[in-house]
Parts: structure tokens; sequence; C-alpha cells
């Protein structure tokens, strides 16, 4: 139907008015304000409590985090929970150690279905 297809296009013409195109450069300069901010904290702290203190999901979870964060945020959440702002749970697996066997884990799959026969 041309009149459907002629709706949408204005739509998507109105929101390309409204709201503007996101560049490279837009989100390096978020990446610069989020990490280490007060919004960065906040998200910890859901992520935290949203999978009751696993390390690998917080970790997939937070925007921009990388391998060299998790030892800050564990830092930070251990703290939390210290001071009574976060609660500690019983297979709470904030420690770096887990998240490591976990990796190595998933480095021994990936090489074995890499060995593995060809498709």
């Amino acid at each position: 139907n041309a009149e459907v297809g002629a709706g949408f296009k204005s739509w998507e013409d109105f929101f390309r008015m409204v709201h503007k195109k996101i560049s490279e450069e837009d989100i390096v300069a978020f990446e610069k304000q989020y990490r280490k901010s007060a919004m960065e904290a906040e998200d910890l702290r859901f992520f935290y409590q949203k999978y009751k203190g696993d390390i690998t999901k917080i970790m997939e979870s937070i925007p921009y985090s990388e391998d060299e964060d998790e030892d800050r945020f564990v830092e930070y959440l251990t703290a939390c929970v210290s001071v009574g702002k976060l609660p500690q749970y019983p297979k709470s697996s904030i420690k770096k150690k887990k998240r490591t066997d976990r990796m190595s884990e998933v480095i021994a799959e990936a090489e074995r279905v890499a060995d593995g026969p060809a498709l």
C-alpha cells in the first residue's frame, strides 16, 4: 500500500529531524563521560543486584567495560558491600578468579572447535 509507505517515510523523516545522527565521535565522547562516572557506579550497583554479584554478567552489562576494568569494579562493589550499600549474596562471585577460570574454559572450547573437522 503506497499510503502506508508514505506515512512510514514521513515518520522516518520526522525522527531524523528530531534526533541527530549519532557519529563515532559522539560514541567516543559519551564513553569518556561515562567511564568512572556516577552513572557507571549506579549501573554497577544495579547489575550487581540484578545478577546477584556474578561479575561475568556484570562485566557483560556495563557499557564500554574491558577486562582491565574488572579489578576496579570488584574493588568498588566489595566496598559497597562492606559498608552495607549493597547486599552480600551467598554465592556472590565478585572475584576475579572465577571469571578468569571461565575465560580459560571459553578459550579452550574455541580452540577445540577450531581444531575440529571442517564443515
